[in-house]
């Protein structure tokens, strides 16, 4: 596997806007002449931190690039530097960026997805669920940001519910502040709950049913609500989970999450197993 760090991905004054790039071993078979799946994994930290150099962000981009896909783990603008929706603004440049590289990545323009945890699960959910025009702005606009499916560790679905109500947080405060006046109405826009629709791309969801920051019923609404479309859609159910970490029972949790993966990417025909 190579990496290279730290590739900009966008022409803004930012020093966020960059990427780590995760390029899959040669296939002694030769194989790989052909263009290879991607993957865009996007952090989490509520919108107001985080970093693409946690472990667990690299530990995605790495297993994906084990399995065959050129995989990019980008960060973004957080809201001390930028409130929403700049950060869905920056994840969606970057899937514009990689497939305006795809050539030179090897990488296929019709086969991309998005993974992330928390804001990063939700900012993925975005990406694949929502095609407003609105929120593409930046480079590579010739390029569509369109994916192919999301992959998501306990994500926010309704944004105006982590606004005001019982289960508002303070991060969410700080990424649409009380300063901008259609707050809720961008909340609204920024919820993936209100895009499901027949054309929805497939979803996998892991979310702990003990998420205290998060709710568990974000994750359940927007499942169920695409399973009544018809869509591809599977949520994984960790009894006790909490926000970012399983309990520690006799369950593997994180193997059976990287085994549904292998599934949909399978059923995608990303990779053969």
């Amino acid at each position: 596997m190579k990496i290279t760090e730290n590739i900009k991905y966008s022409s803004i004054e930012s020093d966020a806007v960059v990427l780590d790039l995760f390029e899959p071993d040669a296939d002694p078979s030769g194989s790989n002449n052909a263009r290879r799946p991607g993957a865009v994994v996007i952090h989490g930290g509520g919108w107001v931190n985080g970093d693409k150099t946690k472990p667990k962000f690299i530990d995605m981009a790495q297993f994906m690039a084990e399995l065959g896909l050129v995989a990019v783990n980008i960060n973004y603008r957080m809201a001390g530097e930028a409130s929403a929706p700049a950060a869905l603004e920056d994840c969606k440049c970057a899937i514009r960026w990689m497939r305006a590289h795809a050539e030179q990545l090897g990488v296929d323009p019709s086969k991309i997805i998005a993974i992330g945890g928390s804001a990063g699960g939700h900012l993925a959910l975005m990406a694949g669920l929502c095609s407003d025009p609105e929120f593409e702005r930046g480079d590579w606009l010739d390029y569509p940001s369109r994916i192919s499916a999301v992959i998501a560790q306990y994500p926010p679905t309704d944004v105006r519910d982590l606004l005001t109500g019982p289960n508002a947080t303070r991060f969410t405060a700080q990424w649409l502040p009380e300063t901008m006046p259609d707050r809720f109405a961008l909340a609204d826009k920024l919820s993936p709950i209100h895009y499901v629709d027949q054309h929805s791309v497939p979803v996998l969801i892991i979310h702990g049913d003990a998420d205290a920051l998060v709710p568990y019923s974000h994750s359940v609404q927007l499942i169920e609500k695409m399973q009544q479309a018809g869509r591809d859609a599977r949520l994984l159910t960790v009894p006790g989970g909490v926000h970012g970490r399983w309990p520690e029972d006799s369950t593997d949790y994180d193997q059976w999450f990287n085994d549904e993966q292998i599934q949909l990417l399978t059923r995608l025909g990303f990779i053969t197993r």
